[in-house]
């Protein structure tokens, strides 16, 4: 007598089939889930890093003073100027730029301090996400 609930008739093989193609599917699905995750987690962790751009920040910041004669130099701000006029650097809404105009220099930024000590200056520069950067900066007297 042959039994119809057997495993190795053709409805029980493409049942196995069904349940072994569904886990490796799931397998792979899950396998992708987990590299976009790691992918993504990466990627913020680089947003939040900003010590790239404090180093930007004082190239450019360099490279500007070296086209300007420093007239003073506060706690916050920088005057100088040009035979064009007169210019300030400040911190206004979160950015660092060239005043009068808007030649922002730097973002997400909470506070500067400026320390003047001969022909150069040292910045302290600390982000929205509390990372702080330190720099010194020389330029021509």
């Amino acid at each position: 007598m042959k039994s119809n609930c057997s495993i190795y008739n053709n409805r029980g093989m493409i049942l196995i089939e069904a349940l072994i193609s569904l886990m490796v599917i799931s397998l792979m699905m899950h396998g992708i889930y987990q590299i976009m995750n790691s992918y993504q987690r990466v990627r913020f962790a680089q947003s939040q890093e900003l010590s790239a751009d404090g180093h930007q920040f004082l190239s450019l910041l360099e490279a500007e003073l070296r086209q300007y004669q420093v007239e003073e130099v506060k706690h916050n701000t920088i005057k100088m100027k040009n035979e064009a006029g007169y210019y300030q650097i400040v911190l206004e809404n979160n950015k660092i730029y060239k005043k009068p105009g808007h030649h922002p220099y730097a973002y997400q930024v909470q506070s500067w301090e400026l320390n003047q000590k001969g022909s150069w200056i040292e910045v302290m520069v600390t982000y929205q996400n509390q990372q702080k950067f330190f720099g010194i900066v020389k330029y021509e007297e």
